[in-house]
């Protein structure tokens, strides 16, 4: 998890300073991250078993939207970067208040 911290600020700094070419870079090399593979397609006893269906459709919402930052990062188009790269930390911003930070119903 450490290194995804470290990719998410680095992609955050890049796409505050309009590199493209390194928004790029650092969102293709979180797509290039391993991926945990929905439960009916792991070996039995596997911690993918472990997670929620959400966990898996986060994360693919979270893939798909890096994916879209990315190819507007080499179309070099700073609007659809930011608007983009905006749609890439809601994703962060659902997984995490969902698995890492819920909050405690009132």
């Amino acid at each position: 998890m450490s290194r995804h911290a470290e990719q998410a600020s680095a992609l955050t700094v890049s796409v505050a300073l309009g590199a493209h070419d390194v928004t790029s870079r650092h969102a293709t090399e979180l797509l290039e991250e391993p991926s945990l593979v929905p439960p009916s397609e792991a070996e039995p006893g596997t911690l993918n078993q472990q997670l929620p269906a959400k966990f898996f459709a986060l994360d693919e919402h979270f893939r798909a939207a890096v994916g879209d930052l990315r190819d507007a990062a080499r179309a070099r188009s700073d609007e659809q970067t930011r608007l983009q790269f905006g749609t890439v930390l809601q994703a962060c911003r659902d997984c995490h208040r969902t698995f890492k930070n819920p909050t405690k119903p009132r």
